[in-house]
């Protein structure tokens, strides 16, 4: 199954801003696999992009969500919310 790698690199970041910031890597797993089809091999890559890019953090089996992911979801959606005005 082909998956839209940006779609879930996008809302992975988002749900970890929703759920507080910070995730269990199972939760976080089980998530990228029911909501975006992503597998062990393409969930590895999508973390690792986002870790790569700062915009996440990994630390004692949890990813936690930084400043820079939080401000790039912000523009996200404040991008979104100006496409539908």
């Amino acid at each position: 199954m082909d998956i839209d790698f940006e779609k879930a690199r996008k809302g992975l970041t988002n749900f970890l801003v929703k759920q507080g910031g910070t995730v269990r890597i199972d939760e976080l797993h089980t998530r990228s696999q029911f909501k975006y089809g992503a597998g062990h091999q393409e969930f590895s890559k999508i973390m690792e992009s986002l870790v790569s890019e700062g915009r996440v953090a990994f630390a004692d089996g949890e990813f936690t969500v930084t400043d820079a992911g939080r401000a790039w979801i912000d523009e996200l959606k404040a991008a979104k919310k100006a496409r539908e005005a």
